[in-house]
């Protein structure tokens, strides 16, 4: 199982040079992978999304420019938001730049202000995000490109370089059956946030029924833990929360239940907190779980 933490670039920890730092010292403990969130433009107030938000683009790019070895993923890149042939330019560049180590999470976004801010439809957001990864797939798979969807229209047109890696990672976020069905049909893998062990072997044996369906192969299965997010994982206790042997019991419990990457993202209220958190994973948790 890979280990993933999210680098502090929104909120109060949110500053120049706590990405690099968080970055470097992840690579340096072990860490599998370090992971940017996407927030665009949000209304004031907003209680559960910080004022202070770096793009994820950019900041996986930096990212990956202190780094030799961690992968840089971003859970998730909103795709309806970004026009597709420009962001799969920029993706297939840090791809370059990062030796082949990104990892595209995505998701089809919830808050509708700003879908509203930004011009886009909320309640076709299902199928733009579905023609604008089909419209990045074929941008990174072929040469020359010829597209034709609703949105985007194109014919023989080339970009280049393509992505270092093929297949691109393109993880599917989401916990509902759109996002599972999507996961099999037009990503590498799935991203579901804050499941109960219960909810997530059932979407697992969900996602494995739904490649199965597609003719696809199952690819990793990344769960976000998110314990300051809005959606509650249910029971007593919050999954991956609590003491190191607590944490190591839940990681053990949910790799029984197909899962293959653990994305903590822990609401740390420092720097020093979160590294903290981030050794006491390394140093307490993860030995637990190999010896068990």
């Amino acid at each position: 199982m890979e280990y993933g933490i999210t680098i502090p670039h929104f909120g109060r920890t949110a500053q120049p040079g706590t990405v690099e730092r968080i970055a470097r010292e992840a690579e340096a403990m072990g860490f599998d992978a370090i992971w940017a969130s996407d927030h665009v433009i949000v209304p004031p107030g907003e209680s559960y999304i910080p004022h202070h938000f770096y793009d994820p683009l950019i900041v996986m790019a930096v990212a990956a420019a202190v780094t030799t070895r961690v992968r840089v993923g971003v859970s998730v890149l909103v795709i309806p938001y970004r026009e597709p042939i420009t962001t799969a330019k920029m993706l297939a560049t840090i791809d370059q730049m990062a030796r082949g180590r990104l990892i595209l999470g995505t998701g089809v976004g919830w808050m509708e202000k700003e879908f509203e801010a930004l011009g886009v439809d909320f309640h076709r957001r299902g199928a733009i995000t579905d023609e604008y990864l089909d419209c990045m797939h074929a941008l990174w798979t072929t040469d020359p490109t010829t597209f034709q969807g609703r949105r985007v229209r194109f014919s023989e047109m080339r970009q280049n370089p393509k992505p270092v890696q093929d297949p691109f990672p393109v993880w599917i976020g989401g916990n509902g059956p759109a996002a599972i069905e999507r996961a099999a049909t037009r990503g590498t893998g799935w991203h579901p946030i804050n499941l109960s062990l219960d909810y997530f072997q059932a979407g697992v044996e969900a996602y494995h029924a739904a490649c199965r369906q597609a003719g696809t192969l199952a690819g990793p299965v990344c769960l976000r833990s998110m314990p300051g997010g809005r959606i509650q994982a249910g029971g007593d206790r919050i999954p991956f929360t609590g003491e190191p042997a607590e944490i190591a019991h839940d990681l053990a419990a949910f790799a029984a239940a197909g899962l293959s990457h653990i994305l903590f993202a822990p609401a740390a209220p420092s720097v020093e907190a979160l590294l903290k958190e981030m050794r006491t994973i390394t140093e307490e948790v993860r030995p637990l779980v190999k010896r068990g």
